[in-house]
């Protein structure tokens, strides 16, 4: 039995306590987390529906609601109808799944559920035959005149209606921030360790992100002296994903202040520092919800590379590149629809 014939048989059955005589009007709760988003938005089920039925079943002032949830769990999609009368109080529960690499399959299936629940199909029994006379009589028998039964109404794998092409779901995307620490190499006199906050705002395969990033002032051996160091730096990007990897392309700049210790007139002094770069990175979903775990290594070139001496000695200055690893942990916040 196809799946579509297995779903009006189970539909009918929950059909039995929900349906109504007169035409229904209902509230639509729409429920979808971050992997669903790219399915169909609550404004194109709304109104694939009302084009299957032919009519607006919606109202959100009505006493009863229709909630509906779609969410990715592992391998399958799986979507949840709920209805609650006035009072509140649940009055029927379906469960829907898919186990297509889209999420495509379960919408349709769910759009049929919903539309057989609010627009259940009659079935009209047949009149009775009258009973045959109880009396015998040796007179003409008069045959009644014999109504032809009404035909039965055949069960239909799917409504006959011409469904519109769905308007194109609304853009969602999320809002994150992360938290996390850098080890870097190139940037200053010494490999060092460097805290980094981030914010985000990731689509379906792209996302803009900007952080800030200090290695806090800590004295390191350089080539010729003792140095402390130390080095603030924003950064702006843009990254596109292919699965749980990720390529950015992206722009630091910062300040970078040095100074000689234990040198005889040695004096601190501070130079901006540009570094364009690139950043690659892999990711996965953490036992929180909306907890993200990135590993990211980053290389970025140099374009300000100051020398900082004391006198005629030259303390150090920055090479042509540098490099990065790093670990964050990134914080979905809610979607947001624009």
């Amino acid at each position: 039995m196809s799946p579509l014939a297995r779903l009006w048989l189970l539909t009918l059955l929950w059909m039995t306590s929900v349906a109504s005589a007169e035409p229904l009007k209902i509230r639509l709760e729409y429920l979808q987390d971050e992997a669903s988003l790219r399915c169909s938005s609550q404004e194109a089920l709304r109104g694939s529906i009302s084009a299957r039925l032919g009519r607006e079943p919606w109202d959100d002032a009505a006493p009863e609601l229709l909630r509906v949830q779609v969410r990715r769990e592992q391998e399958h999609w799986r979507a949840t109808v709920e209805w609650f009368g006035a009072s509140g109080q649940r009055k029927g529960l379906r469960e829907l799944s898919s186990e297509q690499e889209d999420c495509q399959e379960l919408i349709q299936a769910l759009e049929l559920a919903i539309t057989l629940v609010l627009d259940p199909p009659l079935f009209p029994k047949p009149k009775a035959e009258p009973p045959p006379s109880p009396t015998a009589s040796s007179a003409p028998i008069p045959v009644p005149e014999v109504q032809p039964r009404p035909p039965l109404v055949p069960t239909p794998s799917a409504p006959e209606v011409q469904v519109p092409p769905a308007e194109a779901p609304s853009r969602a995307s999320v809002l994150a921030v992360g938290l996390g620490t850098r080890a870097s190499w190139g940037l200053l006199p010494a490999t060092r360790l460097g805290l980094q906050i981030e914010g985000e705002r990731r689509f379906e395969r792209f996302s803009f992100s900007l952080d800030v990033t200090a290695w806090p002032p800590r004295t390191t051996p350089a080539e010729v002296a003792r140095v402390r160091s130390m080095l603030v730096a924003a950064g702006a990007r843009a990254c596109v994903y292919e699965g749980p990897f990720g390529a950015c392309p992206q722009l630091s700049a910062g300040l970078l202040r040095l100074e000689g210790v234990g040198l005889e007139n040695a004096r601190s002094a501070q130079a901006p520092w540009l570094a364009p770069g690139v950043r690659l990175f892999v990711e996965w979903r953490s036992p929180l919800p909306r907890l993200r775990v990135r590993l990211l290594a980053e290389g970025q070139f140099v374009l300000t590379r100051h020398r900082f001496l004391v006198g005629d000695l030259e303390l150090w200055q920055p090479p042509q590149a540098g490099g990065s690893l790093g670990l964050l942990m990134m914080w979905d916040t809610n979607p947001v629809t624009d």
